[in-house]
Order: C-alpha cells, then sequence, then structure tokens
C-alpha cells in the first residue's frame, strides 16, 4: 500500500521526512484525502499530528477491533477530531490511515484497519 507523509515540508518531498531522533509519521491515501476534507484546517491538522514524531503514544489507545490501533485527539473549529494510527516500533513509524470529527471515524477507522491487515 502506498504510503505518503504527511503535509507539505518546503521542498522535501511529502514521503521523504525522516527524523534522526525520533518517529516518522505516514498518512495512508485515504488519510490524505481526510485532511484534504478538513480545509481550510488542513495545515492545523496536520501540526497536530506531526507532534506523534516526538511523542508515538501521544494518543489513547483503541479497544475492541481497533484494540491495536491508538486515537489522537485535537480541536479544530467545528469540534474534536481523531487521527487514528498505528505505532510500528519496528520501524519507528506512526502510520496514520483515518482522520476527522469524532463521530464516525471509528467506523470509517474499523474498515480501513481490514484493508491495513490484508496488506502486511
Amino acid at each position: 500500500m502506498p504510503r505518503e507523509e504527511l503535509g507539505a515540508f518546503g521542498n522535501t518531498p511529502r514521503n521523504v521526512r525522516n527524523m534522526p531522533d525520533g518517529y516518522r509519521v505516514e498518512a495512508t491515501n485515504a488519510a490524505q484525502k481526510d485532511l484534504d476534507g478538513l480545509e481550510p484546517y488542513r495545515e492545523r491538522a496536520v501540526k497536530e499530528i506531526l507532534e506523534l514524531e516526538k511523542d508515538p503514544l501521544k494518543g489513547h489507545p483503541l479497544h475492541g477491533r481497533l484494540r491495536r490501533y491508538r486515537a489522537l485527539e485535537f480541536s479544530l473549529p467545528g469540534g474534536v477530531c481523531r487521527a487514528v494510527y498505528e505505532v510500528i516500533n519496528s520501524q519507528k513509524v506512526c502510520l496514520v490511515f483515518a482522520v476527522g470529527y469524532h463521530e464516525s471515524r471509528y467506523e470509517i477507522a474499523t474498515r480501513r484497519s481490514r484493508g491495513l491487515k490484508q496488506k502486511r
């Protein structure tokens, strides 16, 4: 599955931003579309999500079908958002696969997590 880096970082390609001491944050194509749907607050959401580079366990652990994953909570105008992600310690990567307002985000994350498991 193609992975892309979150956000635009000047001249740095979107898929090649390595943090020497921290984790790398990557987003699936579906998560990129979720972020695009948050305009005009996309940049603000990306800034919040990139905090995972310094602290990959910043989000809270999820339960049930999503128990392997974590959710980072942050506020945007219009409500509370969640970024659902997997911490892949062996690669020092936080893979974000769902982002958006809380209402339906966990249902979407459950559907998308099935796809992540099938592709591994």
